[in-house]
């Protein structure tokens, strides 16, 4: 598994150099995916092609790509031997498990070796074990944006409507991603270093989670900080993030 892991991020790392393209088709023909060491191959003669060359050697690369690609290559994208993915979408119980999550990324989603986001789309966090997988997994290392946003979601409310049987009454009710807790002690993490955004919305966080952002010595590269929305800090605390890190920053 390293050894897939390593050549896959060596795909992802240049993505406009063909020659790791070209080793990992070597990879996987070996391990019995010929088609998609095919489909690999094809992909970068394509690439060599010139501009011009569309209606030639192009269009017969084309048609062979089609045809192998219709053979349902699991793995196999649009003219680039990979889905598109731009955003790796995880949920917390597949994140507690470091191990499960590097197996799932090299058979299922090595894809997610090339996305820049990383979205928790069910938590909540609760414990430290799935920021270690967020932040030291092979497959993340070029994730740069973080979302652990929380969601709100209406319910009706049991209050009567008063005879209106068109009137409706809701209560808002949010749903944590992560808790406070696991905020402070993901910011202490020195992988943090790499972090351009992060979406912290709708988790009620306190004070204290607040000021552990403050005065993480790690967020240097942070340009989006999504944190007023659905969190229950208070203005002076408010204020001291915006110091830290700028109004053009802090949302």
């Amino acid at each position: 598994m390293e050894e897939r892991e390593a050549l896959l991020r060596g795909v992802f790392l240049n993505p406009a150099d063909p020659l790791p393209k070209l080793v990992f088709a070597d990879f996987v023909e070996e391990r019995g995916e010929e088609a998609w060491a095919e489909v690999l191959r094809l992909d970068c003669e394509w690439a060599s092609l010139p501009p011009t060359d569309v209606s030639g050697r192009g269009a017969i690369l084309a048609e062979k790509f089609n045809r192998i690609r219709a053979g349902n290559i699991r793995h196999a994208g649009c003219y680039s031997g990979f889905r598109e993915c731009s955003v790796i979408e995880a949920p917390a119980d597949l994140l507690m498990d470091f191990d499960k999550f590097r197996r799932v990324s090299v058979t299922d989603h090595p894809e997610w070796f090339g996305a820049r986001e990383l979205k928790v789309t069910h938590g909540p966090l609760t414990t430290r074990e799935p920021l270690v997988t967020i932040l030291t997994a092979p497959a993340t290392q070029n994730v740069t944006h973080f979302d652990f946003s929380g969601v709100i979601v209406d319910l009706p409310a049991d209050e009567p409507n008063q005879g209106d049987e068109t009137l409706a009454f809701y209560d808002m009710q949010r749903h944590p991603l992560i808790t406070s807790k696991m905020v402070e002690a993901f910011v202490r993490m020195r992988e943090c270093r790499r972090v351009i955004r992060l979406d912290l919305r709708n988790n009620g966080m306190g004070n204290d989670a607040v000021r552990a952002i403050i005065a993480s010595p790690h967020l240097q590269r942070l340009k989006y900080l999504l944190l007023q929305e659905g969190n229950d800090f208070n203005g002076r605390t408010w204020g001291l993030v915006q110091e830290r890190y700028g109004e053009e920053v802090v949302y």
